[in-house]
């Protein structure tokens, strides 16, 4: 199947700055509110950081299930994020799952965001892991939460959830789902709100809110700028027709309202939209990444989908093995969601040395990165020092941020692969959505 569709290229390129004008530049990160650290602090940071330090903060990954590894790998690659899955809640007590979390977050120099997909229903990992029993419709899909109770029944269960997650070291949600499907059956159905565009929208402005309450976790906007009905990209490609216009007056309304409302993220979809880009799955899209960035006004933190889903890595199989990784960036993307870091950072470091990226780019993507942190709580002047690797890449010598003798070693050794041990994306899949107990990876 050919990506390329040149006879959309017209239409692709047709009204592309309409965009969210309504949206009067939001910032969904909240960078004015300062808990820990002030603005220069974090500036002064990006300033003297090498250029390895600041693009290992770009990696949210899933969580290696060697603890060992997590720890060297955490410091070693001066990670941003983790991501956490049922296999790293399984057979855990709440106090076990909270100690663990505490010593992959002791192993960095800088904090971790700690993200998990607790929608609700079937992508709940809390209930489908065991850590947390079910509780009536707390953790049930929010459709079935308005249905059930209303608006403040959604709304009460996302703050009860929120404080949960950041009790047990998360603090970092990819929810809410902004997406509207009208058929049933559809890869999307179940998780959207169900309710119109507008009354999603509604919910989206209440919800955010919600999810966020006292700055324990960030919430995320998924998936931009809307899946609709859409086939299952965790298994290869999707597409999208829908022309720029139909998704203002349609799926971004929902958006443009959790935006407006501060949502912290915005996660973007692997869904082709032809007529808008007909060659780049939107999280590999400049032109999609325009829309959130330069017409929505948007200036917070922007996310792939996992780049190891079977829409992307078709992708690179059709593109000679191009780089997702360093694609994701030139999209404008400032986090990435994948597992094989130590390849992805050299690489993009690459790129920016060869003028590919700027490296002004990757600084505004860092500085979005440790405000959100510092929205959250999670920063403390200390954690803005350099720590000068050594040969065991655990511990080091601090160095002051001042002090550009950093800038001579390098934190990243070799281009070593990484062993995550999780599940592929393939058609069984479908059967972990509709059997939860063989669930282990749905975004």
């Amino acid at each position: 199947m050919k990506i390329k569709r040149a006879f959309t290229s017209v239409i692709a390129g047709f009204s592309i700055a309409v965009g969210c004008l309504a949206i009067n530049n939001l910032s969904a990160n909240a960078a004015t509110t300062q808990n820990g650290v002030t603005n220069d602090q974090i500036n002064q940071y990006v300033n003297n950081a090498t250029l390895e330090q600041k693009v290992g903060q770009m990696y949210v990954s899933r969580t290696p299930q060697d603890p060992n590894q997590v720890k060297n790998d955490v410091s070693k690659y001066n990670l941003g994020g983790l991501i956490v899955y049922d296999a790293d809640m399984k057979g855990l007590t709440q106090q076990q799952f909270k100690d663990k979390m505490k010593s992959f977050q002791d192993s960095a120099q800088t904090p971790l965001l700690v993200g998990v997909d607790q929608e609700g229903g079937l992508v709940s990992r809390l209930t489908h892991s065991g850590l947390v029993q079910q509780n009536g419709n707390q953790f049930a899909f929010p459709r079935k939460q308005y249905e059930e109770g209303g608006m403040k029944e959604v709304v009460d269960d996302a703050e009860k959830n929120a404080t949960l997650l950041r009790s047990l070291g998360i603090n970092w949600n990819y929810a809410p789902d902004a997406d509207y499907s009208t058929k049933p059956g559809t890869f999307m159905w179940d998780r959207t709100f169900g309710q119109g565009y507008q009354q999603t929208a509604d919910y989206l402005s209440k919800v955010v809110p919600a999810w966020q309450h006292d700055n324990l976790v960030a919430s995320t906007l998924k998936h931009f700028p809307g899946y609709g009905d859409a086939a299952d990209t965790h298994t290869g490609f999707a597409e999208n027709s829908k022309s720029l216009a139909e998704l203002e007056k349609k799926d971004m309304v929902p958006f443009k309202a959790g935006m407006k409302a501060g949502a912290d993220s915005v996660m973007v979809t692997h869904v082709i939209y032809n007529k808008i880009d007909p060659e780049y799955p939107a999280s590999l899209s400049p032109k999609i990444n325009s829309l959130i960035r330069n017409n929505c006004n948007y200036n917070g933190v922007i996310v792939t989908d996992a780049l190891e889903m079977g829409a992307i890595t078709d992708f690179a199989k059709e593109h000679g093995n191009a780089s997702v990784d360093v694609l994701a960036v030139k999209a404008g993307n400032d986090m990435i969601m994948t597992t094989d870091y130590a390849t992805g950072i050299n690489e993009i470091v690459s790129a920016v040395k060869a003028g590919e990226i700027p490296e002004s780019q990757i600084n505004a993507s860092v500085t979005r990165i440790l405000q959100l942190k510092n929205k959250l709580g999670l920063l403390k002047p200390e954690n803005l020092m350099f720590r000068k690797p050594t040969n065991n890449n655990n511990t080091g010598t601090v160095i002051n941020p001042g002090n550009t003798d950093h800038k001579n070693p390098s934190v990243i050794s070799g281009n070593n692969s990484i062993t995550i041990s999780g599940v592929t994306y393939n058609k069984l899949h479908l059967l972990m959505v509709r059997y939860p107990i063989l669930q282990q990876k749905v975004l």
